[in-house]
């Protein structure tokens, strides 16, 4: 390199195919654990499994001893660096002051109601596909008995219905269990 009027001059180190040598050196990092003459650093063994063999030939005999696991509970999870990680839900605490299962009725309400949410959803998004078309007076026609299902040809239009359909037993499902709720009765 040469250094004319306060800037480098990089002649000396373009290789023969425009790049610069600088760019296409690549610095070798050296291996933590050393090499062996004729292995390539992917041949030889990870520091994970020499440190498994290490645990394996130390405690052996008492990995091999038979033993019966009851415990049905949360298993724990193992972090990064291989230590037990609990969290909140794996403690004993958790299944001892988890709530309990108070009313099936308001639940399947709930699920109902989340199930409902994702038909409105679909509905709209269908809608967006019929810019023009006519599907309120379908709708209509349907609901009256005018117009039969099979007489419907446009694919988004049935789908709009058959979402129409499925959320209208939705709401009626909803309304029902809503009905017992409020009388005291509980539905199974």
């Amino acid at each position: 390199m040469k250094r004319q009027n306060n800037s480098w001059i990089e002649d000396e180190l373009i290789d023969m195919d425009g790049i610069p040598v600088t760019a296409a050196v690549t610095p070798l990092k050296p291996h933590s654990y050393g090499t062996i003459d004729g292995l390539d650093i992917d041949e030889l063994a990870d520091p994970e499994e020499l440190e498994r063999q290490v645990y394996r030939e130390m405690m052996g005999t008492i990995l091999r001893l038979p033993y019966k696991f009851n415990w049905s509970g949360p298993k724990p999870e193992i972090d990064e660096n291989g230590d037990v990680e609990w969290g909140a839900f794996g403690s004993i605490d958790f299944l001892r002051d988890r709530p309990a299962f108070l009313n099936k009725a308001r639940y399947k309400r709930d699920c109902l109601k989340e199930q409902l949410k994702d038909q409105i959803i679909l509905i709209d998004m269908i809608k967006s596909r019929l810019k023009g078309k006519p599907y309120a007076l379908v709708l209509k026609y349907l609901d009256m008995g005018i117009i039969d299902m099979d007489h419907i040809e446009d694919f988004w239009m049935r789908r709009l219905v058959m979402r129409y359909y499925r959320a209208k037993k939705l709401k009626d499902d909803i309304r029902c269990l809503c009905n017992r709720l409020y009388r005291g009765g509980d539905p199974k």
